[in-house]
């Protein structure tokens, strides 16, 4: 036999005094024995963090599933996300650039060049949206970007006596072979000379998804769709050689910069898994691609 239907009252101490906050009419059903936890005389935080049974049955009969947690598909047809990205990329070796004699003579040392050089770590940063035209079907697009990112080296002297003489090797079309210039001298000149390295990343994609059957918490998508992607490196040589006291001042400046710009096009197939692990345990997720791509052919270009 049923009651009437009551309402549940709160009870928390202020300044001594027992006071009532309402929460509210619920179904009728038996009377039940009181949650130790409400009887404590704590505040409705204190119950919501304590996990009063009371209040957890209330959750579960707002619930028109009776209780269960929520599916992926109740998260919206709409969804939008943001990631940090720390990006590394593969060395450049740079050529022998300044020396202190003859490149290739014993005793001869690089003192620029010669090395690999690096712009890492890089961080960019991702942009991803996806609709859901279906249960089963939808659309997601992504946009990433490493910002440029440069590393720079440098030699110099200061021509002074007992200063190091620096020479910049070439090659001279008209031997043809190597030769060298003077980039500082003792008594004459200084001289110093940097290089840098800049680069940047840029790419963007777009797939369907399909939906496939899983069992549990477990998602699992297959996915099919097109990536782009953009390297654009930039290397810069430059020397500096001004005149010392007593000469007239004066100075000698060369650049030398080669910029090359790749495109790569690809179409792709994958899958991708979710797993829901509780409501106080991050989500899990994992991705496969298998993918063709190719690649236009790059833009270089040099000055000096």
């Amino acid at each position: 036999m049923s009651r009437a239907p009551r309402a549940e009252f709160l009870a928390s101490r202020v300044a001594g005094a027992l006071t009532f906050e309402p929460l509210g009419t619920v179904s009728t059903e038996p009377i039940r024995p009181r949650c130790p936890v409400c009887e404590s005389g704590g505040n409705r935080e204190t119950y919501l963090r304590s996990g009063c049974p009371l209040l957890a049955r209330r959750r579960a009969r707002a619930r028109p599933d009776g209780g269960s947690p929520p599916s992926p598909d109740d998260a919206g047809r709409f969804n939008i996300s943001a990631e940090a990205l720390l990006w590394w990329f593969k060395d450049n070796a740079a050529p022998p650039l300044v020396t202190d004699g003859l490149f290739g003579e014993p005793g001869t040392n690089v003192l620029l060049g010669g090395k690999d050089l690096d712009t890492n770590p890089n961080p960019g940063f991702r942009v991803t949206a996806g609709y859901a035209l279906t249960k089963t079907w939808g659309v997601e697009g992504s946009f990433f970007y490493v910002p440029p990112r440069s590393t720079t080296r440098g030699v110099s002297s200061s021509g002074q006596p007992g200063s190091t003489d620096l020479w910049v090797t070439f090659i001279d079309p008209n031997i043809p072979d190597e030769s060298l210039t003077e980039l500082s001298a003792t008594g004459f000149f200084a001289g110093s000379a940097t290089e840098t390295l800049r680069n940047s990343l840029m790419g963007a994609e777009l797939i369907g998804t399909a939906k496939l059957p899983a069992p549990g918490l477990l998602r699992l998508e297959a996915l099919a769709g097109f990536r782009y992607l953009r390297l654009k490196e930039t290397y810069t040589f430059t020397t500096s050689s001004p005149n010392i006291a007593p000469f007239h001042p004066d100075v000698f400046e060369t650049t030398d910069q080669f910029e090359t710009t790749n495109n790569f096009y690809g179409l792709q197939l994958g899958a991708r898994g979710r797993a829901g692990l509780g409501a106080r345990v991050p989500d899990g997720s994992g991705q496969a691609w298998a993918s063709a791509p190719w690649c236009s052919p790059s833009t270089s270009t040099g000055s000096w």
